[in-house]
């Protein structure tokens, strides 16, 4: 039999009469993509166990060094004359922790002052109602920037009356005040530009702080003193990095490490975690103000539903742990990058679902 030619060949596979010959070229792609998904598979495993070890450390560090969070706040109270505590706007919790936090310094070690990120304007309103007798929470009631945008304004309320009660007992030289130091045109009115709402937002920190030092410290320079403000003006290091769309970023030094620098040593800085508003409801996948809250959520239900600690090297497992914001089409970013938890605040809170710290 004669031999076919080799044009007549490739004629024919061409037409498909022929099979093609798999070429060792095709074979060799084939086992690559194979090894390359067994390797993103072992890599995906062994990181998913490396996230899971880094969580036992956290977990095992939080289960031997947590105390009650009254206990935290006391402690650092009697060796600093500053507490920043952290609010999440919108959440009942976290005004509760803050009335209980009152009560506590109130009694011992002693508390002058309580600083709030509410417009300075309103200032004359709240030193009003402080010294109405008897108590006429209408004032209140009648000015929605004193009680807060951002919902849970019955919590805030319910925050006020407790420092009018306490003044009442505690007598006349004792008396607690509140100032507000936030500027005037914050939150913007309508909408605004993104690079409008950062320019405003950046003004804050440096505003807040002048307000302190020039105002309130200038009047009771031996206050101490009791900063319950969002997460951002709480971080006694780092950079606030504002974003927005057309824009240069724009850097902010928070309130707290100002006033670190200001008076060091007398600053002690706490983060409270808590649900936010959306994860009201206790369902899995829900998130607080950090990276810890379902760590903890998940690993240890048997704490309760409250705890404080200090932050301790088991929180360096977790890099950037703060959740960043957006507002009004700014992003708010933190820096340094891979920042550590106790690169930023002193102390840790807890308040899980259903916390009662009353």
């Amino acid at each position: 039999m004669l031999p076919i030619p080799v044009e007549t060949i490739k004629r024919r596979r061409r037409r498909g009469i022929l099979p093609r010959e798999r070429s060792k070229r095709t074979l060799t792609s084939i086992v690559a993509v194979v090894l390359l998904i067994a390797i993103i598979g072992t890599a995906a495993l062994l990181n998913g166990r490396n996230r899971d070890s880094a969580s036992l450390a956290l977990v095992k560090e939080i289960r031997a060094d947590h105390v009650a969070p009254l206990a935290l706040i006391s402690t650092a109270a009697s060796t600093h004359r500053f507490l920043f505590l952290s609010d999440i706007p919108g959440s009942t919790e976290t005004k509760l922790l803050a009335g209980s936090v009152i009560d506590t310094l109130a009694k011992s070690p002693g508390l002058d002052m309580i600083i709030l990120e509410v417009p300075s304007d309103e200032q004359p309103y709240i030193d009003t109602y402080l010294d109405s007798n008897p108590e006429n929470a209408a004032i209140l009631m009648s000015r929605p920037r004193l009680l807060g945008n951002a919902g849970g304004s019955q919590a805030v309320l319910a925050l006020y009356r407790r420092v009018w009660k306490l003044n009442r007992s505690l007598g006349a030289a004792r008396q607690i005040r509140i100032a507000f130091v936030d500027v005037p045109n914050w939150p913007p009115a309508g909408v605004q530009r993104p690079r409008e709402t950062a320019s405003i937002y950046a003004s804050r920190d440096r505003a807040m702080f002048d307000q302190i030092e020039k105002t309130v410290l200038a009047r009771h320079p031996a206050a101490r003193i009791l900063a319950f403000m969002s997460t951002n003006h709480v971080l006694r290091t780092g950079v606030e990095k504002l974003r927005f769309a057309g824009g240069q970023p724009i850097s902010v030094t928070p309130l707290a490490e100002l006033e670190a620098k200001e008076h060091p040593g007398e600053v002690y800085s706490v983060l409270v975690d808590a649900p936010s508003v959306a994860s009201s409801s206790g369902k899995p996948g829900t998130v607080g103000a950090t990276k810890v809250f379902d760590i903890v959520r998940r690993n240890l239900p048997d704490l309760g539903s409250s705890f404080g600690m200090r932050v301790g090297p088991g929180f360096d497992v977790l890099r950037e742990p703060v959740y960043e914001r957006e507002v009004g089409g700014v992003k708010v970013d933190i820096e340094p990058h891979d920042y550590h938890l106790r690169d930023v605040v002193d102390g840790y809170i807890y308040l899980g679902y259903g916390a009662k710290l009353e």
